[in-house]
């Protein structure tokens, strides 16, 4: 009996941290009508963080693994130095013998899951973040790998590559495979401008606030509210720049370290 209270204390404890959290992850975007909130250059890398950051799943993701070790700044400033590296099979080491910082590598490799994450992941209201992301994954035939391979998302293919073929006719088929993909999900590799960037950056936000389409549309497209052009209107173009917003979050992001 003696350790109900501890346990209970934990419980308290862990809540405390998890509404903590929330309020942070709540409170952390600009307001998305002020313009000049959102006038801030940034490399391809920090408009990626930008993104994901603002990522629905990434924020659960780190609101539901991470708000137990907040009152533990030095353990998890020793996670935070681990990067996933995968040996010559393909797979990611062992974890470390520390049995706290091992629940730190678990974490990792859900992340690395989720989002390809080789650094641990870093709260969504951290304003500066040093991506590391795996851009390829393979297992080799024979031996030990992780059963992720077995389930790509839709934005990824999973190919199988023959040693005993040639390499070059391979790596044309499954470019064939890439570009078409790329092509059916709407997902480009030409560079957008920065200005394009903190639009659907303040439409995320201003969607987060609970602002109306019209709200958003005489706010972000002022020159175009109430007039048609070209069949075209604003909501016409927030539509088309949420859905261009989402597809960033839902993992285009990844593109822009590439850039």
């Amino acid at each position: 009996m003696a350790q109900v209270p501890v346990v209970r204390a934990r419980e308290r404890t862990r809540k405390a941290n998890l509404q903590s959290f929330r309020y942070l992850a709540a409170t952390w975007r600009p307001d998305w009508k002020d313009a000049s909130a959102y006038t801030k250059k940034r490399t391809f890398a920090e408009w990626a963080w930008e993104f994901l950051r603002r990522s629905p799943h990434y924020e659960q993701f780190y609101l539901s693994r991470m708000s137990k070790y907040e009152a533990q700044p030095q353990l998890i400033r020793e996670a935070e130095r681990i990067t996933l590296e995968r040996d010559e099979s393909g797979s990611f080491p062992d974890a470390p013998d520390d049995p706290q910082l091992a629940k730190f590598f678990t974490i990792m490799e859900g992340a690395n899951i989720s989002f390809d994450l080789l650094s641990f992941p870093r709260p969504p209201w951290q304003d500066k973040v040093e991506l590391k992301i795996e851009s390829l994954a393979y297992c080799l035939g024979g031996r030990s790998a992780s059963l992720e391979f077995m389930h790509p998302r839709e934005d990824e293919v999973l190919c199988l590559f023959g040693l005993h073929l040639p390499i070059d006719a391979q790596l044309r088929q499954i470019k064939d495979v890439l570009v078409r993909e790329k092509k059916r999900l709407g997902l480009s590799d030409k560079k957008s401008r920065e200005l394009v960037y903190a639009t659907y950056i303040r439409l995320l936000d201003a969607e987060y606030a609970g602002a109306s389409r019209g709200e958003m549309a005489s706010v972000l497209f002022p020159k175009k509210e109430g007039k048609i052009i070209n069949n075209y209107n604003a909501e016409g173009s927030v539509s088309d720049s949420r859905d261009a917003a989402h597809a960033l979050i839902n993992g285009g992001w990844r593109s822009l370290l590439f850039k």
